[in-house]
């Protein structure tokens, strides 16, 4: 069997054996895998490449033939081949299926379907493979599936607590099929990757270590020391003991606290106590925006230095901007690959794709969130429309993979109802039952000042020494700061690059409480940004996003207090923003206080219960599925968290010349560049594409006209240069 090959070295010429490739890859994907899975891990990776046995492929890895060899299905018609030798093995066969014939191109749909007509598991199960059978003496006796036993255990694991009499029976039995097929796909992944890394190139360094425990001495050491001499200091002090006081083994706890009143580090003590109580392996700090992602992660740099080093995921990121060697560099973005370390920080759009994915590449980080204490801050923007596949996700993993999972909120819905119907035996618990200590982070008053006109609203805001308006287009964003007459104004939307905004963060910061300030924004400075302001001008939009804004005025309490201000202008508010603005001008007239608990649980019931079809899609499921019907790559295709109307367009600068350049070459550069990209809309594009103002370069869309750009406003696509003398 040694003159079998599976892999060669191009730098030595070394030779790796099939059956030693899929005994290192089944010993590794059975150490991912948790019990009852460890079986199934197993033999999807002992069988994976009984493929390469075929005489094609042979031929081609030893330089004999350049045609293409189809390995992959080869594994998946053995693994059918034994569908009926017995009631469970017909049963999860499917699930086996779909991971071998997919370790290479994804998880496939089980049958064609009209978005995808090619490549699905049926046309894989049904392809030719005329010589695989003469080899079936070398593999058979090492190959050999789970037995009945072993996968009873899976199927007991999968049927507990499903309500057999329930009309969603069967949706739930494909959802948890589901979960489980790319769990294993996970498994197998990861492990075939690091042995193939391992052996064709030497093995190269990944893993990240630390310590919970010298960590979590840090994280108290510093709210101990935080400060307590004023009634906001006091009241956050209170509130984070309460939550600390009420922590519990629950495996969801809910952190409902006001802006300002330190979720961050009290969710990561929170998360620290469970890591070292329980024995978690990592903690997942998951955000829904990538604009406030970095400012946390600094944070916790700055905290825990060496003790618990950060590993960044998201796509404003690239290790090669950091100040660390190029070796450093590599190796840091190689654990992103599979999230092998104690802390991770990403975002919605990367945690949810290792899990609804159907790539290797996105997937194969699934079996590593398994032990985890995952902290999702700003958990009420999980989109309505994804909101079901979420919470399920969150209880499959807490069920399943023995996770803990925190949900941070200012504006926290009720999920209670939802958690019970999505997360079904997952035990969930409030931290913060005394709310008496939120009105201390009611420093503010509120008042809606109805329509007004763009030159009141600035003369309005002139009116304080810092203020901040917060408008729901970029475009308006755009004009508003080219009216204001102020001499310290600054501009913050999409349209600008991350690197820019950035900048204009820090110089915010650095004239806040010194000179006069405005700042016009979207809403991407509502969460998670440690500014402070006298006033807030906020355009109607949904609650939430309104307090969200309210926490950046007066948000210290060092003034006796601060003026919060809702308005609209003449013109309507953007379409997909006009339910949940009617709803607030609801409230408003409805509610004296438009911050109480009672007005935020109001809102979101009236919000969900209006888009209650919203709420109940978005799953993989269809009427009747069986398991061997799943289409695991048209939901991929599908499953898109944030508005996908949009295209990143690379604005060339000194910094990036060089990289620029290597669009015409280098994938790569594509990512490195992410951090002077501005984001325009489809329409946009597509105009600015036609008359030449951005062009395609390599792997990437340029912008061809610098004047389109501007460091202090972003992408303007509405500029004309002829109108410029």
């Amino acid at each position: 069997m040694e003159n079998f090959l599976a892999h060669i070295r191009k730098d030595n010429g070394k030779e790796q054996t099939i059956e030693e490739h899929l005994s290192e890859t089944a010993f590794l994907a059975e150490g991912f895998a948790d019990n009852p899975f460890k079986p199934l891990a197993r033999y999807t990776a002992i069988i994976h490449d009984i493929g390469k046995f075929r005489d094609g492929f042979q031929k081609r890895i030893r330089g004999l033939s350049a045609s293409p060899c189809e390995h992959a299905c080869a594994a998946a018609q053995e693994i059918h081949s034994h569908a009926f030798d017995s009631r469970m093995m017909s049963f999860f066969a499917p699930l086996l299926e779909y991971c071998t014939a997919g370790h290479h191109a994804g998880l496939q749909n089980g049958i064609p379907t009209p978005v995808s007509p090619q490549g699905s598991l049926w046309e894989a199960l049904t392809r030719r493979v005329d010589d695989i059978d003469k080899y079936k003496p070398l593999y058979e006796k090492f190959c050999a599936p789970p037995d009945d036993k072993q996968l009873m255990l899976v199927y007991e694991a999968l049927e507990k607590g499903i309500d057999k009499s329930s009309p969603d029976s069967n949706r739930e039995f494909i959802e948890r099929y589901a979960f489980f097929t790319r769990y294993v796909f996970s498994c197998l992944t990861d492990a075939d990757f690091l042995d193939t890394e391992k052996f064709c190139s030497g093995g190269l360094e990944r893993g990240l270590k630390g310590d919970f425990a010298a960590a979590l001495k840090k994280v108290c050491k510093k709210l101990d020391e935080m400060p307590n001499d004023t009634e906001v200091c006091r009241a956050r002090r209170e509130l984070q003991n309460q939550a600390f006081r009420s922590h519990s083994d629950n495996r969801i706890n809910i952190l409902n606290m006001p802006t300002g009143s330190g979720k961050t580090l009290c969710s990561i003590r929170l998360a620290l106590e469970s890591a070292v109580k329980n024995g978690k392996k990592r903690i997942i700090y998951v955000i829904p925006y990538t604009s406030i992602i970095e400012q946390t992660a600094d944070t916790f740099n700055e905290l825990f230095g060496d003790v618990l080093p950060v590993l960044q995921h998201h796509s404003n990121f690239d290790y090669d901007n950091v100040s660390v060697s190029e070796d450093e560099a590599e190796f840091l973005a190689r654990t992103t690959e599979n999230w092998d370390a104690p802390l991770i920080i990403t975002t919605n759009v990367q945690f949810f794709q290792s899990i609804y994915h159907n790539r290797s590449s996105k997937l194969r980080k699934l079996h590593n969130i398994a032990d985890s204490v995952i902290i999702f801050d700003e958990v009420h923007m999980m989109p309505i429309e994804y909101l079901q596949p979420c919470l399920r996700a969150v209880g499959y993993l807490v069920n399943y993979l023995h996770c803990e999972a925190l949900f941070l909120s200012a504006t926290m819905p009720d999920f209670s109802s939802m958690l019970k119907k999505y997360a079904a035996g997952c035990g969930f618990s409030e931290l913060i039952s005394d709310k008496s200590r939120f009105m201390s982070f009611r420093n503010c008053s509120c008042k809606d000042m109805g329509k007004i006109s763009e030159e009141s609203l600035l003369c309005d805001a002139d009116l304080y020494d810092s203020s901040l308006i917060i408008v729901n287009s970029r475009k308006r964003a755009r004009e508003l700061y080219k009216s204001c007459t102020r001499k310290n104004r600054f501009c913050l939307s999409t349209y600008m690059t991350p690197n820019d905004r950035t900048k204009v963060f820090e110089k915010i910061r650095s004239l806040l409480r010194n000179e006069p300030v405005t700042v016009i924004s979207t809403s991407l400075i509502e969460a998670g940004v440690d500014l402070d302001f006298d006033a807030v001008f906020r355009e109607i939009s949904g609650l939430d996003s309104v307090i969200q804004s309210a926490g950046r005025c007066n948000r210290e309490g060092r003034a006796d207090t601060g003026f919060m201000h809702i308005f609209a202008f003449e013109d309507d508010v953007p379409r997909g923003l006009k339910m949940r603005a009617n709803l607030t001008k609801s409230l408003l007239c409805e509610y004296e206080d438009i911050f109480s608990s009672d007005c935020i649980t109001d809102y979101y019931k009236r919000l969900y219960g209006a888009l209650e079809q919203n709420v109940d899609g978005g799953t993989i499921y269809s009427n009747n599925m069986k398991p061997n019907c799943i289409p695991f790559r048209d939901y991929a295709d599908s499953f898109n968290l944030i508005d996908s109307d949009s295209i990143n367009v690379i604005i060339p600068c000194k910094e990036n010349a060089a990289l620029v350049e290597s669009l015409e070459y280098a994938s790569a550069a594509l990512r490195k560049l992410s951090r002077y990209s501005a984001s325009l809309k489809c329409r946009e594009f597509r105009e600015l594409l036609e008359t030449g103002v951005i062009g395609k370069k390599g792997f990437g869309y340029v912008l061809n006209i610098p004047e389109y750009y501007s460091s202090e406003t972003g992408f303007d696509p509405n500029y004309n240069i002829n109108t410029v003398c």
